[in-house]
């Protein structure tokens, strides 16, 4: 009986300008591979080639196709079966039962915008995840204060990510912050002495510290190799949408309603307008729909399906499809230039 090579449905070959990637959305890593390989599993896969066969096909590569066969076998990204038509393929289809995702609320010691309502009309939408982001000179006393009045409210909330300035006279609550709230799940302190991460089991809370400043807004958008993020809820997201602004909602710290707080475009402030009559305009959600087959340099990037991209610091402000500006990683060198 013929056997044929298939790779585990969450297996899925990215091909990049240079080279190619496996991303492994279950347990959320990668391998890379030769083009060649790619392309040889490409074919496979269109045409269920047994594997006696896929080797002659392939005779001058044979010893290497045979490599690479047994390490994904060997490394759980692959198997030989009898019955090729009983494993279909992921579906790669993508949506969420709620109008926003995610986030994103600034403050700052400037910050006299009403951010009560604006926790409630998110918590009205659904959004699951918020990302709290202080910057310099807000007192710690506030921030706690502002944990503890998410936690005695009946908001749905799943999640919290704190992002906030290092204090010496508060290091004894940084690792204790999900005593004031329990769904603060991530806790990045900036400006700090060292750069450290941690994983606190007693509360399942990530801490990491970091010596570099958060001074404003603009100190987002960076694609760097360690936000890759390899996991099936961004790979379906980002083959339809945005893998950063899909679903997001932003308010700065002065309380003006944005895509993203680093955009110059402001939709009206929190104290003049309801958040959901901004959510359901087809000019906010315009940036939603752009994806990285879209972008030019991104599309022939095997990155692409783990990267958060940015449309707000672009290379060409006039190209809405250009590079992000803060990506140094070039796809046809296989380099990161900076």
């Amino acid at each position: 009986m013929s056997t044929y090579f298939k790779l585990f449905a969450n297996c899925i070959p990215v091909r990049g300008y240079k080279r190619s990637i496996i991303c492994d959305l279950q347990l959320n890593r990668f391998i890379y591979i030769p083009n060649e390989i790619f392309a040889i599993l490409h074919e496979n896969k269109a045409k269920e080639i047994n594997y006696q066969q896929l080797l002659k096909k392939f005779d001058d590569k044979t010893q290497g196709l045979k490599r690479f066969v047994n390490y994904f076998i060997e490394n759980n990204y692959g198997f030989i079966t009898e019955n090729p038509n009983d494993f279909p393929e992921l579906d790669l289809s993508w949506d969420y039962p709620s109008k926003i995702t995610n986030a994103i609320i600034d403050l700052s010691h400037n910050s006299k915008y009403n951010i009560h309502k604006f926790l409630k009309e998110i918590n009205e939408l659904g959004t699951p995840a918020i990302q709290l982001r202080f910057f310099n000179k807000i007192k710690w006393e506030e921030i706690l204060q502002l944990l503890v009045y998410i936690d005695k409210n009946d908001f749905s909330f799943e999640s919290i990510e704190i992002i906030a300035p290092y204090n010496p006279k508060f290091k004894h609550v940084f690792r204790k912050l999900s005593d004031y709230n329990s769904m603060v799940v991530s806790t990045i302190i900036y400006g700090s002495t060292i750069n450290k991460s941690y994983f606190i089991k007693e509360n399942l809370c990530h801490l990491t510290y970091i010596k570099n400043k958060f001074e404003n807004e603009n100190s987002c958008g960076i694609i760097s190799y360690n936000t890759f993020n390899v996991n099936l809820f961004q790979f379906c997201e980002s083959q339809s949408f945005n893998t950063c602004l899909n679903r997001k909602l932003s308010i700065d710290q002065f309380g003006n309603i944005k895509n993203c707080p680093s955009s110059s475009k402001i939709f009206g402030h929190i104290d003049k307008i309801n958040i959901s009559d901004v959510v359901d305009s087809a000019e906010f959600k315009y940036l939603w729909n752009i994806k990285k087959n879209d972008i030019k340099i991104c599309s022939i990037c095997e990155y692409r399906y783990m990267c958060n991209d940015c449309r707000i610091f672009i290379s060409d402000e006039k190209d809405i499809l250009s590079k992000p500006l803060k990506c140094s990683y070039n796809p046809i060198t296989s380099l990161w230039e900076n």
